[in-house]
């Protein structure tokens, strides 16, 4: 039995040898780092993936409620205007005398611009024909020193 196992390893080792020489075993030797290095890609990509989706997804969530405070802002910048609006209005209504006296400053402000106007044109007028008298006044003077 020991012969048997001695020859058994002896062949083995021969084998071995002639596998060696002819390339076979490096062509294992390849299969069998190249699959072993296919299954550590796909599991790198597969979590590379998952960390992709995750990260995706977290920026997803991170817009999706950015949009909702936006929109809250809005309703909320609309809510307070409406409600300002509200308040003048009722403030408009409720105050009748106040509406009275804008009027009536509107109306004296007006009467005022008026009188205004008008005293400028007096004093255009005024001063235009004091200028005209002025030329006049002084062609008469010349035209006596000439004659």
């Amino acid at each position: 039995q020991k012969a048997a196992s001695i020859i058994q390893l002896s062949f083995k080792i021969y084998k071995t040898r002639k596998m060696m020489q002819s390339g076979l075993a490096v062509f294992i030797q390849s299969r069998c780092k190249g699959s072993l290095e296919r299954k550590r890609f796909l599991s790198l990509k597969r979590a590379v993936q998952f960390v992709e989706d995750r990260h995706c997804y977290r920026l997803h969530c991170r817009q999706k409620e950015l949009m909702l405070l936006q929109r809250q802002d809005a309703a909320v910048c609309i809510q307070s205007v409406f409600r300002r609006y509200l308040i003048r209005m009722k403030n408009r209504k409720s105050n009748a005398a106040l509406v009275l006296q804008t009027h009536y400053r509107k109306y004296r402000c007006s009467e005022e611009f008026k009188r205004m106007k008008s005293a400028a044109i007096v004093i255009q007028k005024n001063y235009r024909r004091f200028r005209i008298q002025k030329k006049y006044q002084n062609l008469k003077r010349s035209v006596l020193i000439i004659q």
